[in-house]
């Protein structure tokens, strides 16, 4: 399973960079597509090109080989170096009259560039054991005060929606590209980190303290992976990687609230409509396909 969820991110990631390389090719002057060389550099080193008949090169290309570079290549984001080289490779296979199969360049430039940069760490706080707050109690009475201080927690930390979700504010963003959207998740985090104190602060009985440190981590590595959202604005492909990463934790989130649950059941606890609790029951059998 975790390998097939790794295949289908790079998968997403690189079916993106062949349209980030290729599909704005020809409105490059209109987007501000930015790659990077040495500072004041031309951005492709290409002599060849100074024998080349301008005419039969298009504008935007034109526009490319003629473009100077400001920023050191070492800031250059994993878009913009798979990019780059696409574009190199292009410019080559045009120069020496070859076809130009944007697709194989895309994906023979994917394979070969490092993922380093694609693949960080989300950075999100690791909580520990330690960290809790625990009780040696664990009979029926404390493990359904428990579950109902969850609930509390998670109803006293609804966020407005007003906006939509996270996924709905990312999206509306990534398509109309502006950066003010964004700031549409601020009050989303603010209660992630809000949520998180909390259940941090909750009294946890011991048989129940593996699952509710898991509710907490997923829940702090969603928050870490909204965070970084923006980050779509100047590193598309790096952006659908964190998008990916955050489907992710959130079916961890599900798998543990699912876990917490069948534990409550097998200890005799059901909580009704009207308690608290009940949202552990909810959050189980939530869909997440949004």
């Amino acid at each position: 399973m975790v390998r097939n969820k790794k295949s289908a991110i790079l998968i997403l990631s690189s079916l993106f960079a062949i349209l980030i390389i290729f599909g704005v090719f020809s409105f490059v002057h209109k987007q501000s597509v930015v790659t990077y060389s040495a500072p004041n550099e031309p951005v492709f080193l290409a002599a060849s090109f100074e024998e080349t008949n301008k005419q039969d090169l298009e504008n935007w290309e034109t526009e490319i080989l003629n473009r100077k570079s400001n920023v050191s290549v070492a800031r250059a984001s994993y878009t913009e170096t798979i990019a780059r080289s696409a574009l190199a490779e292009y410019f080559k296979a045009k120069d020496a009259n070859a076809a130009v199969n944007e697709e194989e360049i895309a994906k023979s430039i994917i394979q070969k560039t490092s993922k380093e940069n694609l693949e960080r760490k989300i950075e999100f706080s690791e909580y520990k054991i330690a960290d809790l707050k625990i009780t040696p109690d664990t009979n029926k009475e404390s493990l359904k005060k428990y579950g109902n201080k969850l609930g509390e927690a998670a109803i006293k930390n609804v966020y407005d929606s007003v906006s939509g979700n996270e996924s709905e504010i990312f999206n509306r963003a990534m398509n109309q590209n502006d950066p003010a959207e964004y700031e549409k998740l601020k009050p989303i985090i603010l209660n992630y980190e809000k949520l998180i104190a909390d259940l941090i602060k909750t009294e946890v009985p011991t048989n129940v303290v593996s699952v509710h440190l898991k509710i907490i981590n997923s829940l702090s590595a969603m928050n870490g992976s909204v965070k970084e959202f923006s980050g779509f604005l100047s590193d598309p492909i790096r952006g659908l990687f964190v998008l990916a990463k955050y489907g992710k934790y959130g079916l961890e989130l599900q798998d543990s609230m699912k876990e917490l649950d069948k534990a409550m059941k097998k200890n005799g606890i059901i909580f009704n409509p009207t308690e608290p609790g009940y949202s552990i029951e909810r959050a189980a059998s939530a869909s997440l396909s949004n």
